[in-house]
């Protein structure tokens, strides 16, 4: 406590009744909701880095702004922190053992947003999903497609579906039109992102996922064979990240609301970690053992699999503006050149050239915070070979006009 070090959370501004806060979300959940800070509190949040002791957060902070900050102060707001465990230390780590375990024994992953990012009665989320397919620019309502071909992959957002929803039913209309036409036993390879920090490269799961359309069942027999063939890392030491994480329970609902009862479905629930080391121009993440494992398991398997097996990478595209870090400011200019930036990592998705877009985030050192890399290059390098081709591709402007979210849709197949 002498000298605090902030976990790994989500900090963004926020206004609230004209006035502006630090708002504070943690994502593995240890913390529920959002802590609103003054808004000069991000200041002293910047220091606590493990390194600046109080006094010297004071003395920062007289050479920043000219004036004093009691200690009193700061030591209320290291004590708010701590209470809600969003500092690095022995309180936080047993409460995250205990939560861990929790999670552990738990039979069925509980939705985590259903209330809250869509409804969670079944019918009123049956109506707002058949509202996405059929908006104007919608792809329609999905029917069976006789001479349409069952994709190799689909790759959709995650942003909340009242935001990109569209684009959700876009790539979700191409798998669906080719199952009812000819429904057969699959298993959807889910690859979701990390939203909190993970120790490994990826985190798995052996629970399914409950959801206001039911239990969507987990095949296990394929996660089971997965994992055996890890020898370089613990596939199951960060399951706990699958608690609150959207990115595969959103593509879950798209695929209920889909199939029903029509085509019962299994999935594989793999949440992709941040690859950033490899992010360098000296090396690419096939270097890393654990992902060149993973990726020539997960292949392999994909190959002689006794039943037909989809991927869907969960991802969403650049996050530019106030809420990420960034003083530039949102305009049509900047949104006409994002829309240019995000095209050539699209580029490579429809070459299926994973290493073509390692190569161009770590040429840019992802500035614009495109968190789609490790599920898109899981999806290229699984599927060697395969052709992608972009459906729609769309950008998402905070309330406020400050900052923006792009995302796409695209289907790739199989050569």
């Amino acid at each position: 406590m002498d000298c605090p070090k902030l976990r790994n959370v989500d900090i963004f501004p926020i206004t609230v009744e004209g006035k502006q806060y630090i708002a504070i979300r943690d994502p593995l959940g240890l913390m529920e909701g959002v802590l609103m800070l003054p808004h000069q509190m991000a200041f002293f949040l910047s220091l606590m880095d493990g390194m600046h002791s109080v006094r010297e957060m004071q003395v920062e902070f007289v050479r920043r702004f000219g004036r004093l900050v009691m200690s009193d102060e700061i030591q209320g707001l290291i004590k708010q922190l701590d209470e809600h465990y969003l500092l690095e230390n022995e309180r936080f780590t047993n409460r995250l053992v205990e939560l861990k375990q929790w999670f552990s024994e738990q039979p069925v992953r509980k939705a985590a947003h259903a209330g809250l990012s869509y409804p969670e009665d079944a019918d009123q989320l049956r109506t707002l999903l058949d509202s996405l397919y059929q908006t104007p620019d919608g792809p329609g309502v999905p029917l069976p497609n006789g001479s349409a071909k069952l994709p190799a992959a689909i790759m959709a957002p995650h942003i909340d579906l009242r935001r990109g929803g569209t684009c959700y039913a876009w790539a979700h209309f191409k798998l669906a039109s080719a199952l009812l036409a000819e429904p057969q036993p699959i298993t959807f390879v889910i690859l979701g992102i990390a939203h909190c920090q993970t120790e490994q490269p990826f985190a798995i799961t052996r629970k399914d996922f409950e959801t206001p359309f039911g239990v969507a069942k987990v095949n296990v027999e394929f996660v089971e064979r997965l994992t055996a063939l890890c020898h370089s890392f613990d596939p199951f030491s960060d399951e706990l990240a699958h608690r609150f994480e959207h990115s595969i329970e959103f593509q879950l609902l798209f695929l209920q609301h889909a199939f029903g009862d029509v085509l019962p479905f299994t999935f594989v629930p793999i949440i992709c970690g941040d690859f950033g080391q490899a992010y360098t121009s000296t090396r690419n993440p096939m270097e890393l053992e654990p992902i060149r494992e993973f990726v020539s398991v997960l292949r392999q398997l994909i190959e002689c699999w006794h039943e037909r097996i989809c991927i869907i990478a969960s991802v969403d595209l650049s996050h530019v503006g106030m809420r990420f870090g960034h003083t530039v400011k949102i305009s049509p200019q900047l949104l006409q050149w994002l829309r240019r930036y995000d095209g050539e990592f699209l580029s490579c998705v429809e070459r299926g050239d994973a290493d073509g877009m390692v190569q161009f985030i770590s040429r840019n050192r992802n500035f614009t915070n495109i968190d789609a890399t490790p599920a898109a290059y899981v999806m290229l390098k699984a599927l060697e070979g395969a052709k992608g081709h972009i459906l729609k591709y769309e950008q998402s402007l905070d309330p406020d006009g400050q900052s923006v979210v792009t995302f796409s849709a695209a289907v790739l197949y199989a050569e």
